[in-house]
């Protein structure tokens, strides 16, 4: 019976062994190549993982060259009180329990955090709109309007605008990377179309929608006109808007006018 408990606990310290080879030493060593970019969580976990691996070995190795005695006098080895076998065994247990606990807890904040950023996520929704003069006065105080092109290029009076129309109807902000974004503008000069593409060139880089909240963003380039109205050739062909939530979760929105406003990605996530 003896001899079959010591082979049981040989098994489940080899089985204890290839588990934390495969699903610690393993990551461990991968993280340490990567340390510095890891999480401040991340390093925690890695030393707490790294002390309940190296505190066996450790002491077994003090006890084997009997280092203890050195120190006190009056020390015999562990191995003549204590069973190995049964401490390493009893150790082994505490150490699946203690990383079964470690991952189950991480996968459910993972969860959780997957949950809350569902709920919490953006969704922005994208028209192209030629709006009049008299919309934007009257709901001067009502809206968020932006205008893109050359301050010369405002003297120029217009009565209705080609207008990039973005409205974040999911849960929470959205904010935009202004540098990122492109638009692709069509417009006629000297009996020729011309396509352009531009970024939206604010002077900030990072534009933040709230929730529930619209802007306008009104293309002026005098191109685009002809008698202050909007050219039949003068469209917005594409555009490109990239953005992330509060959590810093990056997405995408591409669309492309043809015979109707076409959707190519909607809120796609990028890593």
């Amino acid at each position: 019976m003896k001899y079959l408990s010591s082979i049981i606990v040989i098994i489940v310290f080899l089985i204890t062994i290839v588990l934390m080879i495969k699903k610690v030493i393993i990551p461990i060593i991968r993280d340490i190549k990567n340390y510095k970019k890891l999480s401040e969580q991340e390093k925690e976990k890695m030393k707490m993982l790294s002390f309940i691996f190296l505190a066996p070995i450790i002491l077994l190795f003090l006890d084997y060259f009997n280092i203890f005695s050195k120190f006190f006098p009056k020390y015999f080895n562990l191995s003549r009180e204590y069973d190995w076998l049964s401490f390493i065994g009893t150790y082994s247990g505490a150490i699946v329990s203690a990383i079964l606990l470690i991952f189950i807890t991480e996968k459910d904040r993972d969860e959780n955090t997957s949950v809350l950023r569902a709920s919490q996520r953006p969704y922005l929704d994208i028209s192209y709109m030629k709006i009049s003069e008299n919309f934007f006065k009257d709901n001067k105080s009502k809206i968020t309007v932006f205008e893109h092109g050359k301050p010369i290029e405002k003297k120029l009076r217009k009565n209705e605008y080609l207008t990039l129309c973005i409205k974040n109807t999911g849960a929470s902000v959205a904010i935009i990377d202004t540098n990122k974004t492109k638009i692709k503008l069509q417009y006629k000069t000297k009996e020729k179309i011309e396509e352009v593409e531009l970024t939206f060139n604010f002077s900030i880089n990072r534009l933040s929608i709230r929730s529930g909240e619209e802007i306008y963003i009104k293309f002026i380039k005098d191109e685009l006109y002809k008698n202050g109205k909007l050219s039949s050739d003068s469209k917005i062909l594409s555009s490109s808007v990239y953005y992330k939530d509060l959590f810093n979760k990056n997405y995408y929105d591409e669309c492309e006018l043809k015979d109707t406003l076409i959707v190519l990605h909607d809120n796609e996530e990028l890593e």
